[in-house]
């Protein structure tokens, strides 16, 4: 009898370590939760700033960091009429104290309106979009002082003309007194030159030319204009004149500027201005001052709106960013580019792919690879960076630079696989690796055959985050169970599993619509027992700052 206790005795110790030694053992025994703050809309803790960059409602939350910042991507935005729809925007900050909320900096923004400022050492004037109509002027951006003399002569250097050709843009020297008396010389739709106004309320063209030149000049003589053009600035050629019998353009204020009656916004860049042979140049912001002195800006009325960082084409309903990483001076947003949207936790992909900045998120260009079908097992990821885990290990196959990315595919009602790429080849479509099993010594088994990759958590598996905590020695995963509609936790001892049977995180009864769950490694607190993660709420519609504290 002794034999056959001492025998199961054996059988239990080493079911113990084996279940041990592949993660199946489980440690979180509970977990509490509480909400902290509301992060993003106007009654949110970063009210003043959503408010003036019009993110009045959004979801997700994922975060990265590169340097000293953290950046927070989230999917569709609204402004505060529901409208302003962009796919995705992104705010930063350096606040790493999680305890109170997370502040932000600022988002990344873009301006809507007429503005004007000095780059490329010329004054760049950015003509917005519906800048009064064809036959008017009066709402379109300009710069105008009275003139010194009675007779006087401007004239301008044009250094680049970004407006569309052949369209409805116009801009150059301007002589303007209201609406109904106007004078505008310049190029016209970027590839012909015109000289055209309203006298006395009616229309009335001067000059057409097919052609346009960088150098204008128009030159008053009592009630007579004179109009010029210049290849080199040096030869001027007269383009013709107008003679203004009924003396509509007495009294009119002098100076520049342009409009655009169509949908595309465009800059020109002004060289130089000068009146009378007082020349102004636009090099820098003291050449620019000066210029105020004596002309007044009209009409650059604009604002700083959160900007739309990528942009869906034709066939994609939406873009929406899955998980960001940063490596060495670049970003890379992982981003799914949405077909149309069904029943609630489905949709369908046209694509996944990846989008990249190198200047710090203010652009950002789409990768034509690597790419994932609509199909893949990858249209959504979760991103960890593996350095400093105790899952670098040769025999593992994993480089301290590599990065760990778990995918599901479209939707919330898939299973989770995994893959991995050296941090230096992203870019790279072929050397990324898929978990696809263990050999005999309990080593993980990579392929580059997307195909062959194995299910390391079961079905159903929304939107989810995974990091590596220290209070528990073990991976953790967040997600919603679309089924439950609640948010669970997950933990193993390594990246491909085995992972543990689902704790509950978020019960839906207590935050309805609830979605989300997304983890950084910076916001934890005594090596992880507490953890703070974003939720979205759907009928609200903006971003919740969230604490775990594990219990073991």
């Amino acid at each position: 009898m002794k034999y056959v206790v001492l025998l199961l005795s054996l059988i239990l110790i080493f079911s113990l370590v084996d279940k041990i030694a592949l993660g199946s053992e489980k440690i979180l025994r509970d977990v509490k939760v509480e909400m902290v703050a509301k992060l993003t809309g106007i009654d949110s803790i970063n009210s003043s700033l959503c408010e003036e960059r019009a993110v009045y409602g959004c979801d997700l939350g994922h975060m990265f960091e590169m340097g000293d910042r953290i950046y927070f991507v989230f999917g569709d935005t609204f402004g505060k009429n529901k409208d302003l729809w962009r796919s995705n925007v992104m705010a930063f900050t350096l606040d790493t104290k999680p305890s109170d909320g997370i502040t932000f900096d600022d988002f990344i923004w873009t301006r809507e309106g007429s503005y004007y400022e000095v780059e490329d050492n010329s004054l760049k004037i950015h003509v917005m979009k519906g800048s009064d109509l064809w036959i008017g002027a009066d709402i379109a951006p300009k710069f105008l002082k009275i003139p010194s003399n009675n007779n006087w002569s401007i004239e301008m250097k044009i250094s680049k003309n970004e407006a569309v050709s052949y369209g409805t843009n116009f801009f150059g020297l301007i002589i303007f007194k209201d609406e109904n008396n106007w004078l505008l010389w310049g190029p016209l739709g970027n590839n012909l030159m015109e000289a055209s106004g309203i006298f006395n309320g009616t229309f009335k063209k001067i000059i057409s030319l097919d052609f346009s030149e960088p150098f204008l000049r128009i030159s008053k003589q009592n009630n007579r204009y004179l109009f010029y053009y210049s290849k080199d600035g040096n030869n001027w050629v007269i383009a013709g004149e107008y003679l203004d019998y009924f003396n509509s353009l007495q009294n009119a204020k002098c100076g520049f500027g342009g409009k655009e009656w169509g949908q595309n916004d465009y800059n020109v860049f002004i060289e130089y201005f000068s009146e009378d042979n007082n020349f102004y140049y636009f090099q820098n912001n003291e050449g620019l001052d000066k210029f105020l002195r004596s002309f007044t800006p009209i009409n650059f009325n604009y604002y700083r709106y959160a900007k739309e960082l990528i942009h869906r084409d034709l066939q994609d309903t939406t873009v929406i960013p899955t998980n960001g990483v940063a490596v060495g001076n670049k970003m890379y947003l992982f981003f799914m580019a949405v077909k149309k949207w069904g029943e609630p936790g489905y949709w369908e992909t046209n694509y996944s792919g990846i989008a990249v900045s190198e200047d710090g998120g203010w652009t950002w260009k789409k990768l034509e690879r690597p790419r994932w079908e609509g199909d893949s097992n990858f249209a959504q990821v979760a991103i960890y960076k593996v350095k400093g885990t105790p899952v670098v290990n040769p025999n593992f196959g994993i480089d301290e630079d590599d990065i760990l990315i778990w995918g599901i595919p479209a939707g919330r009602f898939g299973g989770v696989k995994l893959m991995k790429v050296n941090s230096g080849d992203l870019e790279n479509p072929s050397v990324y690796l898929y978990f696809t099993g263990i050999d005999k010594e309990g080593n993980p088994e990579w392929s580059k055959d997307e195909k062959k990759a194995l299910l390391i958590i079961n079905p159903p598996v929304g939107e989810c985050s995974v990091i590596y905590n220290q209070f528990l020695k073990r991976w953790i995963i967040t997600y919603l169970n679309e089924k439950s509609h609640n948010i669970e936790i997950r933990e193993a001892l390594y990246p491909w599993g085995p992972w543990s049977t689902p704790l509950t995180l978020v019960y839906a009864r207590d935050y309805p619509g609830l979605y989300g769950a997304f983890m950084h490694p910076l916001y934890v607190e005594n090596q992880g027992e507490t953890v703070y993660f974003t939720m979205s709420l759907w009928m609200p519609y903006n971003v919740y700052w969230m604490k775990m504290k594990l219990i073991k």
